[in-house]
């Protein structure tokens, strides 16, 4: 498993931590009016944008929805479109603009006064959430204004009037295919990311730390599920590596944080301070994970594989570039030279699985924003090309009649190859290896398969057979108590073109492989399931040079 994760939940306690001292500060009777362990309270980023002014007006309706007893008066404020937002409330839509009331709450009946003790009529609209409980923000706080700022950086106007109303479905859908395909990761997200909003505006889609725990997604009337997939990573990879760097972004680096990159690179076309410019590394080492888990696994139709290969194109040159950007030993603290070997490693392993994905298409024309209309146009003739490849490839998209059919994802039990004694725990619901990040669930990791295959593998037996060089992959089933089924075998050659081994050979592999008896039970929230994992064997003259993932 990536190191962070085992480092996530101390480190999401410290932003807790922190954000309850800096309330304390200012408040010295606040955990009078709040609950000092609902870590709910104090994970909402309209409490991470009060911190980061100095107007005390806006505490209590800020912690309304939360107090342990709540005032039966206080002061509230409309935004640019007239509308009080208020958290675990709801939205009080009136036709006063950027204004002071006062809201009453006798007996659970509000009532909204103004200056001169006027009643101010108002639609009342409920909190809406999301798949797993993310809260979908409908309108801009005021205290969030000032973080809509164009590249001149200057406040700007957004729209988010029903923005949303198209796109629930494919938000939910993205998120449900990060859980699926990308499952740590998931978890991650889930524990830190609290709130979404959808806009159209000059602003890209964003992240921070002034609103901790939220993203911000600038949407338009095209974008569907690869979008959301590709934004929800990116925006939500920033909230995580903001949680994880929390108490420790002043040990990173060898100057202070907020220096421009430009400082180092020598380029004044390097734009960005070095802190910010280090977290697009942590977005691209997780969305390229998920999106390279995504085409495996042929999760989109033609038109939405289309986008996600040029997003995965795209994203991942961008990768190579800022790691090769950021490769300057002097600029690292120890706690900065770890991430940075991460983020090298991470990419050097996705580019080497990925080339002929990577580089055979164009991306060289793309805006910022990635476009698939401009993608489609040049790259047409390519992705066919591609796409065959892929499927060539690709054991979960072909059937082929062999002693021991490729595929095994989805695939029927088959009494002739197959041990009857075998248990599927539950047909219906099986992970992948990948959505735990973590390659080999097995009991001394990587170095123990390793070790057994040196101790029993033994090519020789079969003499100076000319050939065997490629690749050998054997993918089989891990169910919930730990035991391996399922067993099938495909064959390629160095181009990963289909290709035959020795039978010895195939055979003393997949024996080995039905062998290993240190397998980890896959678990969530107490519940055994079951997962694929596979084990690839590069072979050059049927010497054993290496095993992946």
């Amino acid at each position: 498993m990536d190191f962070f994760y085992d480092d996530f939940d101390a480190c999401l306690d410290k932003t807790i931590d922190s954000l309850k001292l800096l309330l304390y500060r200012r408040h010295n009777d606040i955990f009078e009016r709040l609950d000092f362990d609902n870590q709910e309270i104090y994970q909402d980023p309209l409490l991470f944008a009060y911190v980061t002014q100095k107007d005390n007006k806006w505490l209590d309706c800020l912690i309304y929805g939360y107090e342990k007893i709540a005032k039966e008066k206080i002061a509230v404020f409309t935004n640019k479109e007239g509308i009080i937002y208020i958290s675990k409330i709801g939205y009080f839509k009136t036709d006063v603009l950027d204004s002071e009331l006062t809201l009453v709450n006798i007996e659970d009946k509000f009532t909204l006064i103004d200056s001169d003790n006027n009643k101010i009529n108002y639609d009342f609209e409920p909190i809406f959430y999301l798949e797993e409980q993310i809260e979908l923000v409908k309108t801009i706080h005021p205290l969030q204004e000032c973080m809509f700022v164009n590249n001149e950086g200057k406040i700007v106007n957004v729209e988010t009037n029903n923005l949303f109303t198209k796109h629930i479905d494919h938000f939910n859908n993205a998120l449900d295919i990060i859980k699926k395909y990308y499952f740590d990761y998931f978890k991650l997200l889930k524990k830190n990311v609290k709130k979404v909003m959808m806009y159209c505006g000059e602003p890209y889609s964003f992240a921070s730390i002034q609103c901790h725990n939220m993203i911000f997604l600038n949407v338009n009337n095209e974008d569907d599920e690869i979008f959301f997939l590709d934004h929800i990573l990116h925006e939500g990879s920033h909230v995580v590596f903001n949680t994880l760097t929390y108490d420790t972004k002043l040990d990173l680096f060898t100057i202070p944080f907020k220096s421009p990159i430009s400082d180092f690179t020598k380029n004044p076309q390097d734009h960005g301070e070095v802190y910010g410019r280090f977290h697009g590394m942590f977005t691209q080492s997780n969305i390229n994970i998920c999106f390279e888990n995504c085409i495996k696994n042929n999760v989109f139709n033609e038109r939405q594989l289309h986008e996600l290969l040029g997003r995965f194109s795209s994203n991942m040159k961008r990768f190579n570039a800022s790691v090769e950007k950021f490769n300057l030993p002097h600029l690292y603290k120890s706690e900065g030279l770890k991430w940075y070997t991460f983020f090298s490693s991470r990419c050097d392993e996705l580019t080497e699985r990925n080339r002929k994905t990577i580089y055979s298409l164009d991306v060289s024309n793309q805006p910022y924003v990635f476009s698939y209309k401009i993608f489609n146009k040049t790259n047409l003739m390519k992705l066919s090309i591609l796409i065959f490849f892929l499927l060539s490839l690709n054991i979960n998209a072909q059937e082929i009649k062999e002693s021991y059919p490729q595929r095994v994802g989805d695939i029927n039990f088959d009494p002739l190859i197959d041990d009857q004694s075998f248990k599927i725990c539950d047909e219906k619901q099986t992970a992948q290896y990948y959505n735990f990040s973590k390659g080999f669930q097995y009991k001394g990791e990587k170095y123990e398969i390793i070790k057994i295959f040196k101790e029993k593998y033994h090519p020789g037996m079969i003499g100076d057979k000319e050939g065997g060089t490629g690749y050998i992959t054997i993918r089989f089933l891990v169910n919930c108590e730990g035991k391996t089924g399922l067993f099938r075998v495909q064959e390629m050659n160095l181009n990963y073109l289909p290709a035959k081994f020795d039978e010895s050979i195939k055979s003393q592999l997949l024996e080995i492989t039905k062998s290993l008896d240190g397998w980890l039970v896959g678990e969530y929230d107490g519940k055994n399931f079951d997962y694929y994992q596979y084990l690839t064997f590069k072979l050059d003259n049927y010497k054993l040079l290496e095993i992946l993932p």
